[in-house]
């Protein structure tokens, strides 16, 4: 009989050891650094949305509307727009009845050489004399 009250002990024992510890843990201060360089973030174009020749056709019209994300290396900066390597979503065209199983999917990952213009020509910074 004294092993097992031993043994009850022992497991009580653990049990009080077991939930005190996490109280006698020490505080740690957490401090963060700001970033070295800044974090640009790039909102969409704020140009007006225009009416693609599919919205004529699919009701609804296409679910996405084409607004590359340049590669940074990949990509130049010229007078009226911009010219590189980048991706965006591509529409799916909806091709069939969804009797058939077609089922509406709003668009897939594309790469690719792409070229935006019609905006005003690049501020230039002006000449110190």
């Amino acid at each position: 009989m004294t092993a097992r009250r031993f043994t009850l002990a022992l497991v009580g024992l653990a049990l009080v050891v077991s939930m005190v510890t996490p109280a006698l843990a020490q505080r740690v201060d957490i401090e963060s650094r700001p970033p070295e360089l800044p974090i640009d973030v790039v909102p969409p174009a704020l140009d007006p949305v225009t009416r693609p020749s599919d919205a004529d056709f699919y009701p609804g019209g296409p679910r996405v509307q084409h607004d590359p994300a340049f590669i940074e290396p990949l990509a130049a900066e010229t007078d009226g727009g911009d010219v590189g390597l980048s991706g965006w979503t591509a529409p799916q065209t909806p091709v069939g009845p969804a009797v058939l199983g077609q089922r509406e999917v709003n668009g897939w990952l594309a790469i690719g050489l792409s070229i935006t213009w019609g905006g005003p020509p690049a501020a230039r910074p002006a000449l110190r004399r």
